[in-house]
């Protein structure tokens, strides 16, 4: 006789023996299936903290999704991974040569804080990228080449605004001098970083 598969069921079926192994695969593809879900739901779901904004960044497909999530338990791709900006405004420090209005080179150290957009944080992603390693909640942002870019224009407009005053005004004027960095730093950042600053 010929033999195949729907004559072979058919006779398991018929049988204890048949009927207890067909019970057996179903509940075992059930649990098989249970576990993936679990799996999956464990690899998809992540805390983000109360200090970032997180961007989902899928591994797989390489692409970013514009969809901010702030501080709560969110949905990621699988396999895929958080892009964290900061929440709260940062401080960065920045000492620097520059010339006076009238030729006197100075040393000048100075401290800001500043915030990126969180409007802008999916444009300002793809315009720097991260560098995607494996930094997880807690650990900080990913370093990139925003902070990178977000020096050299602090030092450029910090410059321009040194080259205003003279070395007594910046003796005499401090104050006046002060704002006139916060000025050009406000103004530089917003158009070309889209990023605030405080607290000069």
């Amino acid at each position: 006789g010929t033999w195949s598969f729907e004559a072979v069921r058919y006779d398991m079926n018929a049988t204890d023996t048949g009927k207890f192994v067909s019970r057996s695969s179903g509940c075992f593809l059930l649990i098989c299936g249970i576990v993936n879900v679990i799996i999956l739901l464990s690899m998809t779901l992540e805390q983000v903290g109360s200090e970032h904004y997180a961007l989902p960044y899928n591994t797989v497909t390489g692409r970013v999704t514009d969809d901010v999530k702030s501080e709560g338990l969110h949905a990621k791709p699988a396999y895929g991974q958080w892009i964290l900006w900061p929440k709260t405004y940062e401080t960065v420090g920045e000492s620097l040569n520059c010339n006076s209005l009238d030729g006197v080179r100075l040393k000048l150290e100075t401290n800001f804080q500043y915030l990126p957009r969180q409007s802008s944080l999916f444009d300002l992603t793809k315009t720097y990228g991260p560098e995607l390693g494996e930094a997880k909640e807690g650990e900080g942002e990913q370093d990139n080449n925003f902070k990178t870019v977000l020096s050299w224009h602090s030092r450029s407009a910090i410059r321009n605004a040194c080259a205003e005053f003279t070395t007594q005004e910046f003796q005499t004027q401090r104050s006046v001098v002060q704002g006139a960095m916060y000025d050009r730093l406000k103004d530089r950042l917003s158009a070309y970083m889209e990023t605030d600053v405080v607290d000069v």
